[in-house]
């Protein structure tokens, strides 16, 4: 679980210079000796905002920002030190984001603000909230390959070729994805009734329940999935579980949808039809080929709704955006993997069951390297380092406007689960003055 040791604010006086004013929690203690260190550290090694410190057993992260020089020419700093567990540098990316934007937020805030402003960083990084995911559903239609693919990143080649033994009973995991931490019960199909009458206690307190039924369930058994549907909706109504949102997967559509689009389009049409008095957003999904656009869609749902991930990072960005009038498009894991599609921020509450609103997935691969094994041109290239790019992205070839003047990021050296961000260019801007000011926010992020 993510829990960072303490949290400390280093202020400073003029007539005393640094000293502790805030702490949390409030038995954990800081020496003078090595806030000094510190001091010193930032003076004369820090190229950057946030600088990272192995003291002993100890890691730490300091954010600081330099105060001016006084007559005796010595400086002065306030900061923020953030001590971590050994094992939590497999955090660091996560915490570099809080402390750049709630840490900048307090460092900056007036005297009789800083008080509320720590408070409110303490409460981020020290109590974090954990989501509960339940995976529901008749046998065999999806479950496991499901959270396999996109939890686990296994490969859907070897899901697909690979016999996966049923659940019994249920299986919980502990997922840290993105900012989130969330605890993921898949449960088994053969026993849907148990879980939905005798064993209910499954679903308590769920942050989001993910029905799943086949395209050949929906099929055989039509009413039958209509009654458990209602019968889930009842229990989020009408019991004290207290379950937060239900979504559908209808899995495995690959079935249908390679072999008769009509078909798909009838079938797809009779799903949505007999259960639009549910109002529960409806998925087609499959994993096949890498996922198909409601797949990705589903989850961006997900993400949209608990992580703050994609509105930080924007926020990261935003001199950027500002300066060169970029707009978002799509955002990609390190996997190359469709996150989110910043055209259509949805919620639950705002979601179509009838659209599918993510562009061709397979059009969207071409415009990146090494993802697919067609030719694409990349013009004007900018290298700052092996690990920071820029492209400018052009299809002459193209018929669709929209894929013209691409601009692809590489967000790698900011955040490293991350793999890049494409915006549209409004109009024709140098490359290099794009890439200037990514290296100043390169610089102003990195450890």
């Amino acid at each position: 679980m993510r829990m960072p040791e303490a949290l400390f604010f280093i202020d400073w006086d003029n007539h005393i210079g640094s000293f502790l004013k805030y702490k949390y929690p409030s038995n954990s203690d800081l020496d003078l000796n090595v806030i000094l260190q510190f001091l010193i550290s930032m003076q004369s090694i820090a190229s950057s905002e946030v600088l990272q410190i192995q003291d002993n057993q100890n890691l730490f992260l300091i954010y600081g920002i330099p105060g001016k020089k006084n007559i005796n020419e010595s400086f002065n700093y306030t900061f923020l030190a953030l001590k971590l567990k050994p094992y939590e540098n497999i955090y660091l990316d996560y915490y570099k984001i809080e402390l750049t934007t709630l840490g900048f937020d307090l460092l900056n805030a007036p005297n009789n603000e800083k008080k509320l402003k720590f408070e409110i960083l303490v409460d981020k990084l020290f109590k974090n909230k954990q989501y509960k995911i339940v995976f529901l559903g008749l046998p065999n239609s999806g479950k496991t390959s499901t959270q396999k693919f996109f939890f686990q990143k296994v490969n859907y080649r070897e899901i697909l070729n690979k016999t996966i033994i049923p659940t019994q009973g249920f299986e919980t995991e502990k997922i840290n994805y993105l900012d989130l931490e969330i605890n993921l019960f898949d449960t088994s199909g053969q026993e849907l009734d148990l879980w939905l009458h005798q064993n209910k206690y499954i679903l308590t307190d769920a942050n989001l329940i993910v029905f799943f039924f086949s395209v050949d369930d929906w099929k055989i058994q039509k009413d039958v999935i209509k009654n458990y549907v209602s019968h889930l909706i009842s229990l989020k109504t009408n019991s004290d579980l207290n379950i937060s949102k239900i979504i559908i997967f209808c899995h495995k559509i690959d079935l249908i949808l390679h072999t008769d689009k009509n078909s798909y389009t009838d079938f797809k049409s009779n799903v949505l039809n007999e259960l639009k008095d549910t109002n529960i957003p409806i998925f087609f999904t499959t994993i096949e080929n890498g996922g198909n656009e409601e797949l990705f869609s589903a989850f961006q749902l997900i993400i949209n709704e608990y992580s703050e991930l994609f509105s930080r990072l924007i926020e990261i960005l935003q001199p950027l955006i500002e300066k060169f009038e970029l707009i978002p498009l799509y955002l990609l894991d390190n996997y190359n993997r469709l996150l989110i599609n910043f055209q259509y921020i949805r919620t639950f509450a705002t979601n179509k069951q009838n659209e599918i609103y993510i562009p061709s997935i397979e059009d969207l691969y071409l415009i990146f390297p090494n993802i697919s094994t067609k030719s694409v041109e990349i013009y004007n290239t900018a290298f700052c380092n092996p690990r920071i790019m820029i492209y400018l992205y052009e299809n002459k070839e193209s018929k669709n406007n929209f894929y013209e003047n691409l601009i692809i990021i590489d967000l790698r050296p900011i955040i490293s689960f991350l793999g890049f961000i494409v915006f549209k260019l409004k109009s024709e801007i140098s490359l290099a003055k794009i890439m200037d000011e990514y290296k100043y926010i390169i610089e102003k992020f990195k450890l």
